[in-house]
């Protein structure tokens, strides 16, 4: 079986979730003034994600790598790093909501181990080490289930999209 790699965990797909702070079914959620602000700022990320295009290398296979793509690879996530960076440091700049700080954390939390394991395929692949490549897409897939639960808990179902 092929796999196809996805960027921004490098990985993006899935949840059909809306953009919005509305129905705070569970119980950690954070507040709807501060849920609705932090689904306009991942929204400004999914924005931000799509502008950049699909993954251009359809046949690249982040679990065995190419070594001749990687370059082509660690350019391309470049772009993907920094949305990364920038939708983190712009949720920390919204400062604390009033309830459900645990799963705003959690949130925060699963964004920049994103941001960081981008940055640390992109070393990978520009040092040509398929195994280190491999084993951060597969901590970013990790992650995007934490990131799921982590974006529901805090009643912003929707910030997951830009993972996905």
């Amino acid at each position: 079986m092929r796999m196809v790699f996805r960027p921004a965990a490098l990985a993006m797909s899935l949840l059909a979730a809306s953009c919005g702070g509305s129905g705070h079914a569970h119980p950690d959620a954070v507040e709807t003034a501060f849920a609705t602000r932090a689904a306009a700022v991942c929204a400004e990320a999914l924005d931000a994600k799509r502008a950049q295009g699909p993954f251009p290398y359809p046949t690249f296979n982040p679990t065995q790598p190419d070594t001749q793509k990687l370059p082509l690879v660690a350019s391309f996530l470049e772009e993907t790093a920094t949305t990364f960076t920038n939708w983190h440091a712009q949720m920390q700049h919204l400062g604390e909501p009033r309830r459900g700080r645990d799963a705003w954390h959690d949130l925060l939390a699963a964004i920049a181990t994103h941001a960081q394991l981008t940055r640390d395929q992109i070393t990978a692949a520009h040092d040509g080490d398929t195994k280190r490549f491999a084993d951060d897409y597969q901590q970013g897939v990790d992650t995007q289930s934490k990131l799921l639960e982590a974006a529901k808990a805090a009643g912003v179902p929707s910030c997951a999209r830009v993972d996905r």
